[in-house]
């Protein structure tokens, strides 16, 4: 299985009860993770409150033997370390 399409994704900085540092990672206005710990604290300390974009795929996805499916995944293509693109 597995989708192979190239997806928008949006960084949310998310007010504290995750952890401090939280970043939310949305694709289609709905939360599909977060930014682990350290990048999260990478993230802020380079662009802070600001959300940022970049484009990300969806992969994995298996069918089991009931029909549901399991393990999916998303990969992020994002500039490292964060920094706002300039507009010319």
């Amino acid at each position: 299985m597995g989708l192979l399409d190239l997806l928008s994704s949006f960084f949310n900085p998310t007010p504290p009860g995750k952890h401090a540092n939280a970043v939310r990672v949305e694709i289609d206005g709905r939360r599909v993770g977060y930014l682990p710990r350290e990048l999260a604290f990478e993230y802020r300390a380079a662009l802070g409150e600001t959300a940022g974009q970049c484009s990300a795929k969806i992969v994995g996805g298996y069918e089991r033997d009931d029909g549901s499916t399991d393990h999916f995944g998303v990969k992020l293509h994002m500039a490292w370390p964060p920094r706002l693109k300039r507009s010319q």
